[in-house]
């Protein structure tokens, strides 16, 4: 188990640095990787990857005096044992002097010991971007209030900007 989560990451860190050699330009597209822990007793740490996605053609985008707001979406996977999540959000974000905190709500697609299913997916986060480098990485970390209580978490995650 340990050695498909190494081999997932692995690929993953191939793929963003494929991806951050080719990109010359900011597309909003910020993809993370790192691991969410659980909050309830039912479930154990889990490896998370996911992305964040700049909207620009919102009513509410304002950037003034080193401050921005701006419209996103979410997506993220996560998984252990036998249980996994993929929560789709819609997220408000409200960016200054290096950190971004957002509020989003979308729909999640989970599976638990009992089968398949959706439900409501809210999630809060704070990110800190580091530094000034040709492509910025930042630390994020993120809560997910997921309709399933064996899938509400933490995640710490680690990733770009594109």
């Amino acid at each position: 188990m340990r050695n498909t989560y190494l081999a997932k990451a692995g690929l993953l860190g191939l793929a963003l640095a494929a991806v951050c050699s080719a990109s010359a330009q900011s597309i909003g597209l910020s993809p993370r990787i790192g691991i969410v822990l659980p909050t309830s007793s039912d479930g154990g740490s889990a490896f998370g990857i996911g992305a964040d996605y700049k909207l620009a053609a919102l009513p509410g985008n304002v950037s003034a005096g080193g401050t921005a707001t701006y419209w996103g979406a979410s997506i993220d996977y996560y998984a252990h044992g036998g249980f996994s999540n993929l929560p789709l959000a819609l997220t408000f974000n409200f960016s200054s002097q290096g950190l971004t905190f957002d509020l989003g709500a979308g729909i999640e697609f989970t599976k638990t010991g009992g089968g398949d299913g959706s439900g409501l997916d809210l999630q809060a986060g704070v990110t800190y971007t580091l530094g000034h480098m040709p492509v910025p990485a930042f630390l994020q970390a993120k809560y997910f209030l997921s309709s399933r209580s064996q899938l509400r978490g933490i995640g710490l995650y680690v990733g770009v900007k594109l």
